[in-house]
């Protein structure tokens, strides 16, 4: 619950920095995304695979802003017989800037905005159960490089590869028989390539 009004919220905010009057043109577009979790995130996650939606609107004929919003599933990942598995919901602001304009369109991006990341562990070991979710959502940043490819009036085929860093990582203190245990969290990342449609909304 936590995470959808938080993710509720940041939609509305990105929403409100779009203006959509007296446009050159607005897109939308359809994404499969796929995520290749790494570093520690990579340790307890297996491969991701999900699905996204997006808006764009150009300022100049080289150079949009938009938002997008997707969700993606990380499957389970068995580490000393326990099962982790992890669910992200990343809702990002963008600016994106098109190298040529032609029916072969290159480009460079970057997002940032909130990632809604919860972790689950379900499994028995030495005989105790485990069955739990954490919250680790967080803000972070998304470059990416891709390009798309038009295939009819105002439809082009898009994909792009995108590296996805959350600012997550924390420390944490506990006390053990009068010892004091720091234990620290790795920022979450992983590798993103999502592949999909954009259309014309508006010209």
């Amino acid at each position: 619950m936590k995470n959808f009004i938080k993710t509720s919220f940041i939609v509305a905010i990105l929403l409100g920095t779009v203006q959509f009057s007296k446009a050159q043109d607005i897109t939308g577009g359809v994404n499969v995304m796929l995520g290749l979790p790494m570093g520690t995130f990579g340790d307890a996650a297996g491969f991701g695979i999900g699905g996204g939606i997006e808006g764009n609107y150009f300022i100049q004929d080289k150079f949009s802003v938009g938002i997008e919003a997707g969700y993606l599933a990380f499957a389970a990942k068995d580490v000393l017989g326990i099962d982790n598995s992890a669910t992200m919901i990343p809702v990002l602001a963008k600016a994106t800037y098109f190298f040529m304009e032609d029916e072969f369109m290159p480009y460079a991006s970057l997002g940032v905005g909130f990632y809604a990341v919860t972790t689950k562990i379900e499994g028995e070991l030495l005989g105790v159960s485990f069955d739990s979710e954490t919250d680790l959502g967080g803000f972070g940043i998304s470059p990416r490089v891709g390009a798309q490819y038009e295939v009819g009036d105002g439809f082009w085929i898009n994909a792009n590869v995108q590296y996805n860093l959350l600012f997550n990582g924390e420390t944490t203190e506990s006390t053990v028989g009068g010892v004091t245990v720091e234990t620290e969290t790795d920022p979450t990342n992983y590798l993103g390539i999502n592949v999909g449609v954009i259309f014309t909304l508006a010209d």
